[in-house]
């Protein structure tokens, strides 16, 4: 009899050893997914606050603050207060024809009215050990943004700063940018309004 000689396969083992250092990851990747799956969806809980605002503004201080910045102005339309992740934003509707000097006693007369009932070296100046409430003071003239009276003004300050920062944010700060966007989006529309004059 004769003796079969053995003869190995490369091909083949090299594929069965590229498989199996290709399993090992592929598993892991599987198994982050799964995981990732599982926990999809669920809240995340906790208090990213919790060694931070002190003291804190109660539901009832809100109340008591929307109530008074209603009745800072007969120009208010509406308000609304609210405090959302140690953000406190104030949101004022006023009348259309309101001038720029009473925008502006508006602004400080609603800055002046939060200040009042929290103040602002108590809620809305962080220190070193803990942060503090920032404020959002957001005026809008119309809801009708096509309106050539619209304005829509923003004051803010942060807790680490003691001066707000005021943009009026319906007003482009670079006009000719604006323009060129404009023309860019919308090519052709000049040339056509040139066309039916």
């Amino acid at each position: 009899m004769t003796k079969k000689k053995f003869q190995i396969y490369w091909p083949g083992i090299t594929l069965m050893l590229s498989l199996a250092i290709l399993a090992v990851p592929a598993t892991i990747f599987y198994n982050i997914a799964m995981e990732a799956q599982e926990i999809a969806g669920n809240p995340v809980v906790g208090d990213r606050f919790a060694l931070d605002l002190k003291p804190k503004i109660t539901k009832n201080q809100v109340t008591e603050l929307a109530t008074a910045i209603e009745n800072v102005s007969p120009q208010i339309i509406e308000s609304v207060v609210n405090l959302r992740a140690a953000t406190l934003r104030v949101n004022v509707l006023t009348e259309i024809t309101i001038t720029d000097e009473e925008l502006s006693e508006l602004l400080v007369s609603i800055k002046d009215t939060i200040f009042s009932k929290l103040p602002q070296s108590e809620y809305f100046t962080a220190s070193l050990e803990n942060k503090q409430y920032d404020i959002e003071i957001h005026v809008k003239t119309s809801e009708d943004r096509i309106d050539e009276a619209y304005r829509y003004i923003i004051a803010a300050k942060s807790a680490q700063v003691t001066a707000f920062v005021v943009q009026e944010v319906s007003t482009p700060k670079n006009p000719e940018y604006v323009a060129s966007l404009n023309a860019a989006l919308n090519p052709g529309t000049e040339d056509e309004e040139g066309d039916d004059e």
